[in-house]
């Protein structure tokens, strides 16, 4: 898999939630791309600085392929990096020196997809990329580095999924890495169920991990310990899908996701028991994205039509407040 760098502006609006931690005069509202099929799919800050996830056509029709792409302060370009194959990047996060490790998949999402990491450096090049190929359809899809984990030389947490032989339905899998992209150990979660909770990847301060997602449909938020054993888990009454999580600090996380049928996206906080503490529901939104804690609040980005929106929730002695929702100028 031979990368290649070229410069790919992608499609999306990139609002206010990119730069809600420096000054005002700093923050922007951008519109990039080309006439071909691209898109932003989410922001890591770096810095004052942002890494975008992205994919980008580079002929008409064709399937897309992973962009990453890097922005400063004021929202300009500085680079775009693609794979050379039809792919997606799902997730990323920061190494202490300032790299981006990366995970996804290759495409179409058939037989043939096989799972996709890689480190990129601040210049704009790959410093590796490598598959990671199971049999029948497998992927990455969440990458957290843990700050208390079951191995100091392998302190990166991949979570995704495979399709078993039998019944054709996905297993989940958690596997710890280092920044070569060599594994310790994997644990796969059999089931009968099609099991999708690969959506939510935290770790928390004290080495234990967030995982969610949905199962058969069912929203499902699970919690395991550093060495991947599950002991813990809360599910919605209504058919529901978690997208996002953010840590709330000592006192739990927030939790993004939206209801199938109703189409309303709703944030809820959990204690670190698993409890619901309250929850929000922002009716107008009807697809969740990204939730980010940052000074003012708890802000959601999500998606309405072809709209982007970022919404404010802000709490004050325990109780939520939805503050306001904001939609792009334009749409994608």
């Amino acid at each position: 898999m031979r990368p290649v760098k070229h410069y790919l502006l992608s499609c999306a609006i990139l609002a206010t939630c990119l730069s809600l931690t420096i000054p005002a005069n700093a923050q922007f509202q951008r519109q990039y791309g080309t006439n071909l099929d691209e898109a932003f799919s989410k922001v890591i800050r770096s810095g004052t600085n942002y890494y975008v996830l992205g994919t980008g056509e580079i002929t008409n029709g064709q399937q897309p392929r992973a962009t990453v792409t890097r922005l400063n302060a004021a929202g300009e370009l500085q680079w775009t990096l693609s794979l050379n194959i039809s792919s997606q990047w799902n997730d990323a996060v920061l190494t202490p020196g300032g790299d981006l490790m990366v995970v996804g998949r290759s495409l179409p999402d058939d037989n043939t997809s096989r799972a996709i990491m890689g480190r990129v450096t601040a210049t704009g090049t790959f410093n590796w990329v490598r598959s990671y190929d199971q049999p029948n359809r497998d992927g990455f899809t969440r990458i957290a580095r843990n700050p208390s984990p079951d191995n100091a030389a392998y302190p990166y947490y991949v979570l995704g999924h495979q399709l078993q032989a039998l019944p054709a339905t996905d297993d989940v899998f958690l596997m710890t890495v280092d920044e070569n992209g060599d594994i310790n150990w994997k644990k796969i979660y059999l089931s009968t169920a099609d099991d999708e909770f690969t959506n939510v990847l935290l770790a928390m301060p004290n080495g234990d991990l967030i995982l969610g997602g949905h199962r058969s449909g069912e929203g499902l938020i699970m919690r395991a310990d550093k060495t991947g054993a599950l002991f813990g888990g809360a599910t919605p009454p209504q058919p529901f899908t978690y997208i996002d999580v953010a840590s709330a600090g000592g006192a739990g996380f927030y939790a993004v996701g939206y209801d199938f049928q109703q189409e309303k996206v709703h944030l809820v906080k959990f204690d670190v028991d698993l409890i619901n503490q309250w929850e929000v529901t922002i009716n107008t939104m009807t697809e969740a994205r990204q939730v980010v804690v940052a000074t003012g609040g708890i802000y959601v980005s999500a998606r309405k039509g072809l709209k982007e929106t970022v919404s404010r929730i802000t709490e004050t002695g325990g109780d939520p407040a939805l503050d306001w929702v904001k939609a792009s100028i334009t749409a994608c």
